[in-house]
């Protein structure tokens, strides 16, 4: 019975021994866990700063693209405004050619009218 009692401690020793060092390891697992935890919440926050920076880039952006719309648009405003205005001035000097032809054709009449009127004045004299 010595001899049981003596294996069964002997048993009892090996196991003990055998769940010393498995706590061992997972003291070891939990540190590298624990590591890995911090590794991964670092590169997380490093991750989620860079899409802060890069959400407020694009706010920019976009606020600076609604700027060059309305830059556009007053512009093409502008120039519509300028294109009408050519258009009436081009309506205008286009007329005012054609009376400034029509009084040069008629005062030519009249000039040719006055040397017809004077050499039928010279020729009865």
């Amino acid at each position: 019975m010595a001899a049981f009692a003596k294996q069964n401690s002997q048993q009892d020793l090996y196991e003990l021994q055998e769940l010393r060092m498995q706590s061992m390891q997972d003291k070891t697992e939990i540190e590298t866990l624990k590591h890995q935890i911090e590794t991964l919440s670092s590169n997380h926050d490093c991750e989620l700063q860079a899409l802060h920076t890069q959400i407020a880039e694009l706010d920019t952006l976009r606020m600076q693209v609604g700027q060059n719309q309305t830059d556009d648009q007053v512009f093409i405003d502008r120039k519509q405004k300028i294109d009408r205005s050519i258009g009436r001035k081009g309506i205008s000097y286009e007329n005012y050619q054609r009376q400034n032809l029509q009084l040069q054709m008629a005062a030519a009449a009249a000039a040719e009218i006055q040397t017809l009127q004077f050499n039928s004045r010279i020729r009865l004299l």
